[in-house]
């Protein structure tokens, strides 16, 4: 994708290759990803060299059921994948598998315990250690809290 100067591309089985418009996976409605499928029947990849929004990839999973195909999407920055409702696997089973050129090394997670976004069941470690520690959690995950967010931090039982 690079070296085709950050162009995004469709390749089909046979590596022909359809230039998308620049933006695409940012600005193509329901109809416009149908139409790129249904005029491409034998495509297998996309290479998108830009961001990934989930409206877009599921349109595109879809599309891509609706004409009983298989998809990879290939994007060139893993961290311009922004998925929030579905994971890669909801899209693998859909036919649209996720795929990065250069896969990202994690070397740690952090939550914010007090995000309103986020369920007593997605920071476990910060409810167990909420009575030990006012100043968040004491395991793998760092969950910490400023000053001004403590003064308003609600107990576990109310993170629901």
């Amino acid at each position: 994708v690079a070296a085709l100067g950050g162009r995004s591309l469709l390749v089909a089985g046979d590596y022909k290759t359809v230039p998308l418009e620049p933006r695409f996976a940012l600005t193509a409605d329901a109809a416009a990803i149908a139409a790129l499928l249904d005029a491409n029947p034998g495509a297998r990849w996309l290479l998108l060299a830009g961001a990934l929004p989930e409206a877009f990839l599921a349109e595109l999973a879809r599309a891509a059921r609706r004409g009983g195909r298989e998809l990879d999407v290939v994007v060139a920055d893993p961290t311009k994948v922004f998925l929030n409702e579905r994971g890669p696997e909801f899209y693998a089973r859909q036919g649209v598998r996720l795929r990065a050129l250069r896969p990202i090394a994690l070397r740690a997670i952090t939550v914010n315990p007090v995000a309103p976004s986020h369920t007593a069941s997605t920071r476990p470690s910060c409810a167990r250690s909420w009575p030990r520690s006012s100043l968040g959690c004491r395991s793998s995950m760092s969950c910490t809290r400023s000053t001004a967010a403590r003064s308003r931090a609600r107990p576990p039982s109310a993170w629901a």
